[in-house]
């Protein structure tokens, strides 16, 4: 077997089935509501909402529409697109600036932090199960490998730009 390959897959297609099977299961056990929202959401949009929810960790307000487009690495047009067609899912929000009356300040909605709520719970009951079944050594090992394979996926993406 070739380094980096599994079985007849490799390494990066295999990190992409699994989150598309765990995407899917949660789709499975959610409402219909739920799974209409999620699934018609494209990648774009679900790239603006994990930028807005990284974001508003610092910027508890919300953030700008600039920031967020840097962030996403999208024309301000296109995120303020984005950004408008998730609002009308109701997974966003618009606020005035408590600094400055005429900017804006996007975050998520109630609804949108419910949903992210509930897919963090449910993620992490399903990884818990997976992981109970190893000892805690091989648990860890795995956690640190995935983690430096995101750092270093997160370091290259930055270098490119």
């Amino acid at each position: 077997m070739k380094q980096g390959e599994y079985g007849d897959r490799p390494f990066w297609l295999l990190i992409f089935e699994i989150a598309g099977l765990m995407r899917e299961r949660a789709v499975q056990l959610g409402s219909a509501a739920e799974t209409e929202t999620f699934l018609e959401l494209t990648v774009s949009q679900q790239r603006i909402l994990r930028h807005v929810r990284q974001l508003t960790r610092r910027e508890r307000e919300g953030v700008t529409l600039k920031a967020l487009a840097d962030a996403a690495g999208l024309s301000s047009g296109t995120a303020s697109a984005q950004v408008e067609a998730l609002v009308r899912k109701r997974l966003l929000e618009r606020r005035p600036s408590p600094e400055d009356r005429r900017a804006v300040r996007i975050r998520l909605s109630e609804y949108g932090a419910e949903k992210f709520r509930n897919g963090h719970a449910y993620f992490t009951k399903l990884s818990e199960l997976f992981f109970d079944r190893f000892p805690d050594a091989d648990r860890q090992m795995l956690e640190k490998n995935l983690s430096d394979f995101y750092q270093y996926i997160e370091t290259v993406s930055k270098e490119e730009k």
